[in-house]
Order: structure tokens, then sequence, then C-alpha cells
């Protein structure tokens, strides 16, 4: 009798240990990013080889160049330029070979099967406790627009950038100064993504060459934040340009 509960142990133990290593296995597989990618921040995906990294909108000039640099982002931008693909919500891109992610809401797959470790790097929420010391850092502060850079290989950039600014306020509201009009509106944060509307302004003729309504435009475009020494930047939606941020 001893020896066949001893038998019995065994086994179970014998078969304990081989379950462990099923899921071992299956836990090392969904928990690594395909090969040549890496994640250098929550929301970001980059290929190191290919130059270019990513959020949940697709290629990302802004990230690139945080990430790999100025020569890698303007490579990137020139792929964009002369590659322009469908971009809109529900489209796919493709950030390493032979995976494809969903814009906006994913998965990513890599062929059939949706690759788990890929899909939360680039689209689960950021945890709260980083999410409200992100948030803290951009709200409050005034912020003077540098540049945005656009992926058709264009760019604007103000010649004064004090006279384009963006304040963000606690309750939610926003003040604005778009050139020689002073505008107002609302924002939302919800993670690291980023939702602004510029519901009212003054209507002065600004001079000629103005770029208020481009910085009007741009900020109604915003959808992802993301801030890199002391400096604020926002992706536009479906990989059309990132604006460039700093303090005043």
């Amino acid at each position: 009798m001893h020896r066949k509960s001893s038998t019995r142990i065994r086994r179970l133990l014998a078969s304990i240990i081989a379950l462990a290593g099923v899921l071992s296995a299956a836990c090392s597989t969904t928990g690594k990013l395909p090969a040549g990618l890496s994640s250098p921040d929550h929301g970001v995906v980059c290929d190191g080889a290919r130059g270019a990294c990513f959020d949940r909108f697709g290629p990302s000039i802004g990230l690139t160049e945080i990430y790999l640099g100025p020569a890698a982002a303007q490579a990137l931008t020139g792929v964009l330029r002369d590659t322009p693909s469908a971009r809109g919500p529900g489209t796919e891109f493709s950030p390493g070979d032979n995976v494809a992610c969903r814009r906006v809401t994913g998965p990513c797959r890599a062929g059939a099967l949706v690759h788990e470790a890929l899909t939360a790097a680039l689209f689960s929420s950021r945890p709260e406790p980083s999410r409200g010391v992100d948030a803290s850092a951009l709200i409050g502060v005034d912020w003077q627009w540098n540049v945005s850079r656009y992926s058709n290989d264009t760019q604007a950039r103000p010649g004064d950038p004090g006279r384009y600014r963006l304040r963000l306020e606690p309750d939610g509201s926003l003040r604005a100064q778009l050139d020689c009009n002073q505008a107002g509106g609302r924002y939302r944060i919800d993670g690291s993504l980023i939702a602004i509307e510029v519901t009212y302004s003054t209507r002065a003729a600004c001079e000629p060459g103005s770029l208020d309504q481009a910085f009007q435009r741009d900020l109604g475009a915003a959808a992802i934040y993301f801030m890199r020494r002391g400096r604020l930047y926002l992706d536009l939606k479906h990989d059309t340009g990132t604006m460039e941020f700093g303090r005043r």
C-alpha cells in the first residue's frame, strides 16, 4: 500500500513538473517581443535595424528622434513621404518583420496569431501611478510651440515661438495664444493619450505668413503625448507628424 502511494505521488510530481515546463515555455513565448524589437517606454516599440519607433497610431517621427536620433527621424520622414499608406482607424501598420498591428485599438498579430507581448507593449493602459506623474509634468506649464514636423517631409516652424503658446489647466480647460489671437478650450488625458479641442478664439486678422491656423489644426490632431529632456511632444493622428514644445 505504501509503495503504491509513493508511486502515485511520484507520478503526480512528474506531471506537475511537466505542466510547469509547458507553462514556462508558453510564458516565454508570449512575454518576448518579436526579434529585433524593443520597448524603451510604455506604449513605444522600436526597430533599431529599420530605424523607426512606433506608438499605437503607427510610426512616430518624434519617438524615433528621441530614441534613435535625428538622422533616423529624418530617414523615417522620407520613407513616410515616399510610401504613403492608409492611416485611418482600423488600418494596420507593421512594426517588425511578419508582424501587423491594428491602429489605435490593436491587437498585433504574428502570422495568424495574436502576439500578446507586442500588443501589451503598444496598447495596454499605462499604470495609474506613472500616468499621474507624467500628466502633472505638463499641466500648469506655459508651453511654446517650437515646430511641427510632418510625415510628408515638411514642417511648420514659427519665427517667434512665444506667440504660439499652450497652457493646460488642472480643471481640464486650456488657454492658447494663436499668434495674434487668444483662444481657449478643453483637453482630456487618458494614460499617454491626449485629446485637445479649441472651442473659441478671438478673430483678429494676423500678419501674412502667420501660422495661427496650422497651430490650431495641429492641436486638434494631437493624439499621444510624451516628454523628454524638459520638452513636450504631441504625436498627431494617423502618423501625420509630431509637434514639439519648449517651456516658456
